[in-house]
């Protein structure tokens, strides 16, 4: 099948709609995989991050419910033989499911080709990611508001950057038996972290293959409410450069 990401950049160098759309039917017609599958099986975080809704307490209130493994059963029998990729979280935290590694195991009983796991870590044990790794893990997305402890901690509202750290270094240890696992950090940029990303290597070191770099949009009524991208985009050059 080859690189997911490859692929999604051809499908951005297409310009015509109409030629996209009659990619997608020739797939459909020829029984190949076409979509992504993003997956929360949990409307829940053990964070609350200041950039994020579960930082607002009426939002809070609204997300709740935990997908059962039989209902996750189902989705991929209507879905996961269509799936290019499937990405088990998307807005909240997946780690809080007591089933995931099966649901892991399961794209992979329906041979989608690229499976990623979306997370703090700061509820990935060693043994949960090699478990996962072992079943079928592609990819391991990591969200980082900061790369100082003092960031880390501040944005994102009870996470623990030792726990982050710990998780790097299983990263690291997990890879040296699957070396075709990947590690992409997201990175949602403020006027706070900013000048931070200077210190990913000396935090994520060699390990690093995907950075996901994302300018901070209001998503519902986060606590945190500094938007102004001015310096931001002023900034980027001078950061972004030596990256």
């Amino acid at each position: 099948m080859g690189n997911i990401y490859r692929i999604l950049r051809l499908g951005t160098q297409i310009k015509s709609r109409r030629l996209k759309l009659l990619g997608l039917w020739l797939f459909h017609v020829l029984g190949k995989r076409y979509i992504g599958v993003f997956l929360d099986p949990v409307l829940a975080c053990n964070f609350r991050c200041k950039m994020c809704y579960f930082s607002d307490e009426e939002k809070r209130k609204s997300l709740r419910g935990t997908l059962r493994y039989e209902e996750i059963e189902a989705i991929a029998g209507s879905l996961f033989h269509r799936a290019l990729k499937l990405q088990v979280g998307c807005g909240a935290e997946p780690t809080l499911h007591k089933d995931l590694v099966k649901i892991i195991a399961l794209g992979k009983r329906y041979g989608v080709p690229y499976v990623s796991l979306t997370t703090n870590g700061n509820l990935l044990t060693k043994e949960q990611l090699t478990a996962a790794v072992e079943n079928g893990l592609d990819e391991l997305t990591l969200s980082a508001h900061g790369f100082t402890r003092e960031t880390y901690e501040y944005l994102m509202t009870n996470g623990k950057f030792d726990l982050f750290r710990r998780l790097l270094a299983n990263v690291a240890e997990v890879k040296k038996q699957h070396p075709q696992f990947k590690l992409r950090i997201n990175y949602t940029i403020n006027n706070d972290n900013l000048e931070e990303l200077s210190r990913i290597w000396e935090v994520a070191g060699d390990e690093l293959d995907i950075l996901q770099l994302r300018p901070i949009q209001k998503i519902g009524e986060s606590e945190y409410q500094d938007f102004d991208l001015t310096n931001i985009y002023a900034r980027y050059d001078a950061v972004l450069v030596p990256l």
